[in-house]
């Protein structure tokens, strides 16, 4: 038995005894934490899969475009070709008749990604030739209205897509596109926009850059469209200080001093397009891969997606860098 005085040492010790401090869970790597948002939001679009291989959703203006979508996104995040929901996505791509100007470009992206040109030849040829048909004064249009610049955007990387199968895209066609680059270019801030009638926006900017990027790689060799390039050098320096400036993951320039939260997945994607392409690691001091993905990985629902299925598909091709 303890004596009094033994026993009272042994009290004191144990109340003077230091609290120690919890231990701080290791901080998770910021590529860790992209790889699993990129898994949860592949597994979202396997879920989203309908019985008959496709994605539903615009089929009334753009047939089979957000199908070729999910499965070109599927296909970019690594999901191999001989997995289950590409093979019946591709196959209900190839039996449905193309429409639109986003649809037939991202048909063509699909394709080129799929590494296998001799086979998809004759898809990836009417593709082409839809484009070319549907050009009007050097930019691209929904079938229902005038041509805008979200729609050339996607014009322009399904005619790099048929560029990298070995498809030759006709003279005539990239020089049009070229003479029409800068009509949607504010004047007075050097943005772009949308439409004529409308703000320029962070979105359309970053499209744009990306798609003078996609008339100078077509247009290597060819004088026609090299010349006519060199005489927008200003305009082209005008568009890369708005989206410098303004560079923002989360807010889309809207005009001079504005922004907007809307369309910022399309936003995020045409930074990536419009870097990726010209291997651009900063806009400015930032790293706006870095930046954009930690707000990606953010912004992901617990069920794997961003908003809905386009939103989730340009998501993740943002973060795969595709």
């Amino acid at each position: 038995m303890l004596g009094p005085v033994l026993a009272l040492a042994l009290v004191v010790a144990l109340v003077q005894e230091p609290e120690v401090a919890p231990v701080e869970p290791p901080e998770i790597s910021l590529s860790t934490r992209v790889n699993r948002a990129i898994a949860k939001g592949v597994e979202r679009l396997k879920a989203q899969q309908q019985p008959d291989g496709s994605w539903a959703g615009f089929e009334g203006e753009h047939p089979g475009g957000l199908t070729a979508l999910c499965t070109f996104t599927l296909l970019k995040s690594g999901v191999r070709r001989s997995d289950d929901s590409v093979r019946r996505g591709l196959a209900r791509v190839l039996a449905t008749e193309f429409k639109s100007t986003y649809s037939t470009s991202v048909k063509l992206m699909l394709l080129e990604a799929l590494g296998d040109s001799q086979t998809y030849r004759e898809h990836a040829d009417a593709s082409l030739d839809f484009l070319v048909q549907n050009q009007v004064a050097g930019e691209w249009a929904y079938p229902w209205g005038g041509a805008d610049a979200s729609n050339s955007q996607f014009a322009l990387l399904g005619l790099r897509a048929a560029h990298r199968m070995g498809l030759d895209v006709p003279d005539a066609t990239l020089v049009n596109a070229v003479k029409a680059l800068y009509r949607l270019q504010d004047e007075k801030n050097g943005g772009f926009k949308y439409e004529l009638n409308r703000e320029a926006t962070g979105g359309m900017t970053a499209a744009s850059l990306g798609g003078l990027r996609v008339r100078e790689e077509l247009g290597a060799g060819r004088s026609a469209v090299t010349s006519l390039l060199r005489k927008f050098e200003k305009q082209h320096e005008l568009a890369d200080e708005f989206m410098t400036e303004r560079w923002h993951p989360a807010q889309n320039a809207y005009g001079p001093n504005a922004w907007t939260p809307g369309f910022l997945s399309p936003y995020l994607w045409a930074v990536e397009r419009g870097c990726g392409l010209t291997g651009r690691g900063k806009l400015g001091e930032h790293d706006w891969y870095e930046e954009g993905a930690r707000w990606l990985v953010d912004e992901q629902s617990d069920d794997g997606a961003w908003l809905g299925t386009q939103e989730t598909c340009l998501a993740l091709l943002f973060l795969r860098r595709a």
